[in-house]
């Protein structure tokens, strides 16, 4: 999905305070302009900080979920249009804790980070043969120099 444009926000912001498009205040377009931009810059810099590449992070299925979501929160935030709100209610629209504990979707299916090289990026943490795997394969152990077993 793509990111929700500066037409489709302004929709979004006037939808959610009930009323027209017209009825809106002339510095809101270029607000929301700011708000897709810094809704990209979120989503764009928490999922490549954990590794998915920028053409995971284009072709993620949340992507227009989380670009409207986020753009909403940061738009209705510093427009000021909130500020007899309470402050949950402002809170519940910032999801970018969500997103940095979400599973990329790609077409439906789960999607690994990659390194540099578009490889699946793995720490080896769980699979090998050293007492701090999860899954001790028969081999030696690096650490205590022993013979493992499954």
């Amino acid at each position: 999905m793509a990111l929700i444009t500066s037409a489709e926000l302004i929709s979004a912001v006037a939808a959610r305070l009930k009323v027209e498009e017209s009825q809106l205040p002339p510095f809101w377009p270029g607000l929301c302009e700011d708000s897709v931009a810094a809704a990209s810059a979120d989503i764009s810099s928490r999922l490549q900080r954990k590794g998915y590449s920028a053409a995971q992070v284009a072709a993620a299925d949340q992507l227009g979920f989380w670009s409207r979501s986020l753009a909403l929160f940061w738009a209705l935030t510093h427009g000021g249009a909130y500020s007899g709100y309470e402050a949950e209610t402002i809170k519940a629209l910032d999801i970018r804790k969500d997103i940095d504990a979400a599973t990329l979707l790609v077409s439906g299916e789960i999607v690994s980070p990659t390194d540099s090289k578009g490889a699946v990026a793995s720490s080896g943490a769980c699979v090998g043969t050293g007492t701090g795997s999860l899954f001790n394969f028969p081999g030696t152990d690096t650490v205590t120099n022993e013979t493992t077993q499954w």
